[in-house]
């Protein structure tokens, strides 16, 4: 039976082929040294986690009324949709402004998101509008 070695040399040949070439020594190696992040490194981290957590109170208070706009009463369908699109479009800004770093984007990106928005905002009331109050569409509610 042969004798199983724990030499230090022979647990780096086990764990990896190209550690076998190199040479024995009595002096332990460090691969990665210890970095200590600077104060202002850490203060920009507890901000970023500052901001994910109020993104996150956000989404569940959008989440709440989400649900809870289903059990208030409105005198037409279109105003429910009105507010459900309003609270649905309030979290997605939210999630794009901060998980996709748009945050801190160029003025550009913000008219063209603005006014895209608008405009889809818009497109969707005509739409809710004419499918909910026009007569003769066949979804008239009184």
């Amino acid at each position: 039976m042969s004798e199983i070695s724990t030499s230090p040399r022979a647990l780096t040949a086990a764990a990896s082929p190209s550690a076998a070439i190199l040479p024995a020594t009595s002096k332990s190696v460090v691969i990665s040294p210890s970095i200590s992040p600077s104060a202002a490194t850490i203060q920009k981290i507890q901000r970023e986690r500052k901001l994910y957590a109020a993104v996150y109170a956000v989404l569940l208070v959008g989440t709440v009324l989400t649900v809870a706009m289903y059990y208030i009463h409105f005198d037409a369908v279109w105003q429910m949709v009105a507010v459900a699109l309003l609270i649905a479009a309030t979290k997605a800004a939210f999630v794009v402004a901060v998980f996709m770093h748009l945050w801190h984007g160029q003025r550009d990106i913000y008219r063209i998101m603005f006014f895209t928005s608008i405009f889809v905002a818009a497109l969707l009331g005509f739409l809710t509008y004419s499918l909910f109050s026009l007569p003769g569409s066949g979804h008239y509610l009184r």
